[in-house]
This record gives C-alpha cells, structure tokens and sequence, in this order.
C-alpha cells in the first residue's frame, strides 16, 4: 500500500499525459483539495506535497524491495491486475515500466 501512494503522483501525471478524461476529473479533484488552480500539474505537485507531510517516500528508491531489474515483472502483474481497468487510459506494460522507472528516479 505504501508503494501505491509513492507512485500516486506519477500515475496521476501519466494519467494527464495520456488521457483527455482524466484531465477532465482533475479540475474537480483540484477544486476539492483547494487548490490555487486546475491544471493536472498544481494537482501533481499537491499530491507530491501531501506524501511528503505524511512521511511517504517520494521515490521507489526510498522503499526497501524495490529494485529497477523488477520492474518489467511488476509491470506485467499491474497491466493484468483487475484494477488496470478502472484506470481511464490503459497503459502498455512498456509504459507501466516508464512509470516505475519514473518513479525510481523522481523524474
């Protein structure tokens, strides 16, 4: 669980990147945090500022079990797992490990 809360924001920001629906949520999200603005950034940066409040690693290299030479079988588990289908674009297992490689790095 610790893990889907480090990668919240970078699948937020993939998420904004990849889908015009999910830009279209944002603002609502955006409005229900109180934020200054409605743009899937302001929301990114939020969400990377509420973890750290929290005590959340910012990145998977924070985490202890997490090793990049795993992220191609964690990809292949995510893209099959029964949650990818409320996600509202559905990412290739090469973009799922873009996220986690992302998310190792702090990009």
């Amino acid at each position: 669980r610790l893990c889907n809360a480090t990668l919240l924001p970078y699948v937020v920001e993939f998420n904004a990147e990849h889908s015009a629906e999910a830009r279209d949520r944002m603002p609502r999200i955006s409005r229900a945090l109180s934020l200054p603005d409605e743009r899937p950034y302001t929301l990114v940066r939020a969400l990377r500022t509420m973890s750290m409040e929290l005590g959340i690693p910012r990145t998977l290299k924070e985490m202890s079990g997490v090793q990049p030479a795993d992220f191609g079988v964690l990809a292949e588990l995510a893209v099959k797992d029964a949650c990818m289908a409320d996600n509202l674009y559905t990412p290739t297992k090469y973009e799922v490990v873009t996220v986690y490689e992302n998310a190792w790095s702090g990009k």
